[in-house]
């Protein structure tokens, strides 16, 4: 008996306790001895003091977040910041005109006069991290108060008389809690970008897809005050004077080198169960659907106009990004066999948990398969909503947002220019037609009521559909039944519903078939005419606005989905997640009480981490193989002529036909691209990569289709991320734009 105790928990820790050696996203300031000794082991140089120092110079401090949501790095010490042209993109586009098309034809300031202010852009950099863990736990628990106010008491505490930026954020979903304090800085400049027929070269073809030859950069410049600190736009400011910056090699690289990723990843979920990871595909394949839908429309808009193309190219890109990440997520998730692995893994536990009294009676993997049961309609409801309405059909959220400015009596300037910023990149005929491709399949017709069995009965007809393994249908119906009985609106009449659910979609929408009409949206409603809503805000009988409003057809069935989303739907939603959130707690503490030898990484949150690797090819299926490197030569061969995707400027074909590529080329080719096995995530765009030695060789863009899933289940057979050579960075500011200035300011190890 206690032969099979052991093999039991073995095969637990075999199975569990597979940290691949390039797995992880490390807090740098706790790196343990045995990540540094592993990095030795692949060829890292430095000390821990060299990654994260509050008393020196460490490579931290070079490390910059961009806006909040992406990684940049300091190049120079005057505060030049580089970053991904993805990242920059918003910024970018601000900037350009049909007569002056930075986009389109790049950019490169030759002196600091021509560097461009942005609105609302700010770069923050880690001064240093505390573990407050005992203060909050203390002050919760033992002293009964509120966590929220707990932890803005300590905020306001550690940040009190200095000019920081803090955040507490929790590790190990609550085990743990750590308090970063920031400097902030507000003007920040744009400096240099590639067209973006080079910075998004195979745009969505490509993306997410090895071999790569996409130039994915942009700089910019951190501006300062006289005294070298923090301030807002000011044409007399500075650029920031810094000896924390990153030093570049040229000096290239082979397969199976040392490669450091620096960044703030965004978010992952690696110790989910098998449900959480069969419920994430389940939605995936919905939102999929959708926004598969919404792209076909407006790619047929956008190839028809310049100036569509140019107003509506952030939306398409944003919208594109996760429509095929969520793909590769599956594909991913099926190929690594993610799922029966953590069936296998939850099996083992349990079994292993019986040898513990404290854990005989433990029932966790149950409560988590019948709380991921009752989110599931929850949970496709609440994408629906989503993808739909809030990001799919623009009008629904100009129409939320800028009627309650106006109900509130905000200044007129404000609505002014509110009203003036969205209609300037707005198309009433595109925005039709997501309409129509989007909300009006989903309206009952005839006030004919389809049930959920009848749906049900008809789809299970379908050839090319199949009930999943798993599927509980007597709980799905009830939970369906829960929410119509819920239901309730004091509208002329009880609104008809329908939840149709099939293997791609859930469309729950409570419907009066009136209150879809086309005509009285797009014709009638005000809030799809610029002309109209400025005239409103021009009205000053606050009585007659308000009556318009009101009586408005956009606006009541704005008002009419937003308020079933928000009453209906979102509180039951996250009080099942809440419920999830705290089994996880349970679930983590759990895992490192069994399993206590093993060396655990917290999920990304948004902080600085550092993931190590090595440059290497991949195997993804039988007989293909990835190199781990790309060059110019293979971005004319993708070369289509006025293609929106792969179209080239003429300038990038004549460098190429005279080989022009100066010191940066070897073996007369220019390097573009390379992938190595970091483990990164969304957040890590940006991300300097670094060599051994800790100097700059790349700059960390996207991951490989194949292994998208590593935001939950890490394989170093799949899991690939994809840099842009610093050469090729180097060489477009040298060669292509010319840019002796900043290269001059740049410190290059030859």
């Amino acid at each position: 008996m206690m032969k099979k105790i052991i093999f039991i928990i073995c095969l637990g820790i075999n199975i569990f306790n597979r940290c691949y050696s390039d797995e992880g996203m490390w807090q740098p300031y706790l790196l343990s001895q045995i990540n540094l000794d592993h990095m030795i082991d692949l060829g890292f140089q430095l000390s821990k003091d060299d990654i994260y120092s509050i008393n020196n110079n460490s490579l931290k401090d070079a490390i910059v977040h961009f806006n909040g949501g992406c990684t940049a790095s300091i190049i120079s010490n005057r505060g030049l910041v580089l970053t991904n042209h993805h990242c920059g993109y918003s910024q970018i586009q601000a900037n350009s005109s049909i007569e002056n098309n930075l986009l389109e034809n790049g950019f490169s300031a030759k002196n600091l006069n021509e560097e461009l202010p942005n609105e609302n852009l700010y770069v923050s950099i880690v001064k240093y991290v505390k573990d407050v863990t005992n203060e909050v736990n203390f002050q919760t628990n033992d002293n009964n108060l509120n966590q929220k106010y707990v932890i803005d008491s300590i905020i306001k505490k550690e940040i009190e008389n200095t000019n920081y930026d803090a955040i507490i954020k929790p590790f190990y979903k609550g085990k743990q809690y750590y308090l970063f304090v920031y400097e902030k800085f507000y003007d920040i400049r744009l400096v240099n970008a590639p067209p973006s027929s080079i910075g998004k070269f195979g745009s969505d073809t490509d993306n997410w897809v090895w071999p790569r030859h996409t130039g994915d950069y942009s700089i910019f410049r951190i501006y300062v005050n006289k005294e070298n600190k923090p301030a807002i736009y000011n044409k007399e400011n500075i650029p920031l004077k810094t000896d924390n910056f990153l030093k570049i090699s040229t000096r290239g690289f082979k397969e199976n080198d040392f490669a450091m990723v620096y960044g703030f990843p965004g978010s992952t979920n690696e110790y989910l169960p098998s449900c959480a990871i069969e419920h994430l595909k389940e939605l995936n394949e919905h939102r999929i659907e959708i926004r598969k839908n919404l792209l076909n429309v407006l790619d047929f808009y956008m190839k028809k106009s310049d100036q569509i193309k140019l107003n509506y190219s952030s939306k398409y890109a944003s919208i594109s990004n996760y429509y095929k990440k969520w793909k590769g997520e599956n594909l991913g998730i099926f190929k690594s066999n993610a799922i029966q692995n953590k069936i296998k893994f939850e099996k083992s536990l349990m079994d292993s948990l019986k040898k513990y009294q404290k854990y005989q009676k433990y029932d966790i993997i149950n409560k988590y398969d019948s709380l991921y049961n009752e989110l599931r309609i929850y949970s496709f409801i609440r994408s629906t909503f989503i993808e739909k309405v809030y990001k799919g059909v623009d009008f629904f959220g100009f129409t939320n947002n800028i009627s309650k400015k106006i109900l509130n009596n905000e200044s007129d300037s404000n609505l002014i220019s509110f009203t003036n910023k969205h209609f300037n990149s707005y198309s009433k005929e595109i925005d039709e037609d997501l309409f129509k491709e989007l909300i009006i399949p989903m309206v009952p017709k005839n006030n004919h009521k389809l049930t959920f069995d009848d749906e049900i009965i008809e789809l299970s007809k379908s050839q090319d559909y199949e009930f999943e393994k798993g599927w509980n249908y007597g709980q799905k119906k009830n939970n369906y039944s829960n929410i119509s009985n819920e239901i309730e609106f004091d509208s002329l009449k009880k609104l008809e519903y329908t939840v149709k659910y099939n293997f791609l979609n859930i469309y729950p929408f409570i419907a009066n078939e009136k209150l879809f009409n086309v005509k009285n949206i797009f014709e009638k409603s005000i809030f799809t005419d610029r002309s109209k809503i400025l005239k409103l805000i021009n009205n000053k009988n606050k009585a007659k606005v308000k009556n318009i409003i009101k009586n408005d057809k956009a606006y009541i069935l704005t008002e009419y989905l937003f308020d079933f989303y928000f009453t209906k739907i979102s509180p039951t939603y996250w009080d099942i997640r809440d419920q999830i959130s705290e089994l996880d707690k349970k679930y983590i503490k759990l895992l490192m009480d069994i399993y206590p030898n093993k060396n655990y990484y917290p999920d990304a949150n948004g902080t600085l981490r550092l993931s190590y690797g090595e440059i290497k090819k991949m195997k993804p299926r039988d007989a293909v193989t990835y190199n781990y490197i790309t060059y110019l030569d293979g971005m004319i061969e993708k070369y289509i002529p006025n293609d929106y995707e792969f179209d080239l400027p003429e300038k990038i074909l004549n460098i190429y036909k005279y080989k022009n590529y100066g010191k940066y080329a070897i073996e007369n080719k220019l390097p573009l691209c390379f992938i190595s096995t970091n483990h990164t995530t969304g957040g890590n765009s940006g991300s300097p990569v670094l060599d051994s030695k800790g100097h700059l060789i790349g700059l960390n863009f996207d991951r490989l289709w194949e292994g998208t899933m590593s935001d939950v289940n890490f394989d170093p057979k799949l899991c690939r991320n994809i840099m842009v050579d610093i050469r090729f960075i180097l060489f477009m500011i040298d060669n292509y734009h010319d840019s002796k200035n900043l290269i001059n300011e740049l410190e290059i190890f030859d």
